[in-house]
């Protein structure tokens, strides 16, 4: 599997979904209805909004949250079919085939997190095991991508965590908060990224495997025990837990 794995590192469908509400209908401006203005104000799509620059931006991503849509947000067609048709198998690897990949992410798991360290413990152990076949930082964190089917969205943002550029402000060149530049312009990337996790690929991953499956039920099964001990014996003798709370079963029963 481990060869499989190192194959598909450069795979779109494994990288990471660079986007933003940009491509969400920014340019649908809100109708005349919607704010009240008159009918001449339809022969310009930029008088609904607000001359106050706060105030446009956020009708602006008002106007993109109505349009959203699985198919036009910030995930890939292949992250969008993946999160309809997920894995249904546990992930399991081989303590022999995937050794070195089982290292790498031992390494990874116990607190060599970042790339800077990472990279050098990497590094140190090539010297002393030159034919192991280690992963670079990039390189395990594309393999986990594929392996887990979580893939993050990011997006650049203000260094001094202002704003997100995304949506409206996805093409500025600049925080209009703090004038820090969008880019460093030494080595043309973001000062700072920030990374989402959609929900939906995590749920999926914790219902791969057996154990995650059942805890993932537990606030249910809890419940349901609950509800069945009110029943015969009208009182929950032991209450240690928010499912025992009389609002959350009488909404569940």
């Amino acid at each position: 599997m481990l060869p499989q794995v190192y194959n598909r590192l450069q795979d779109p469908q494994i990288q990471p979904e660079r986007g933003s509400l940009n491509n969400l209908a920014l340019q649908n401006q809100c109708s005349s209805e919607d704010f009240g203005n008159d009918d001449d104000d339809d022969e310009d799509p930029t008088a609904a909004y607000s001359q106050v620059e706060d105030v446009r931006i956020a009708q602006q991503f008002i106007e993109a949250l109505k349009n959203a849509d699985i198919n036009n947000g910030d995930l890939s067609p292949d992250a969008v079919n993946n999160l309809f048709n997920p894995p249904e198998y546990p992930l399991e690897l081989d303590n022999k085939v995937d050794a070195d990949l089982i290292k790498c992410l031992r390494l990874f798991l116990h607190g060599h997190n970042s790339a800077k360290h990472y990279n050098q413990t990497i590094h140190d152990l090539k010297m002393c095991h030159p034919e192991d076949d280690l992963l670079s930082f990039d390189q395990l964190k594309c393999t986990i991508w594929q392996l887990t089917g979580i893939t993050p969205i990011i997006n650049d943002m203000c260094p001094n965590s202002c704003l997100v550029y995304t949506g409206p402000l996805h093409e500025r060149n600049s925080c209009h908060c703090c004038g820090q530049d969008h880019l460093d312009p030494v080595t043309g990337k973001a000062w700072l990224e920030l990374f989402t996790i959609p929900l939906g690929f995590s749920i999926q991953a914790l219902k791969r495997h057996v154990t995650t499956a059942e805890q993932m039920d537990y606030f249910w099964r809890r419940s349901q025990e609950n509800l069945q001990e009110l029943r015969e014996t009208g009182a929950i003798e032991l209450i240690d837990d928010i499912v025992c709370g009389t609002d959350i079963l009488l909404a569940i029963d």
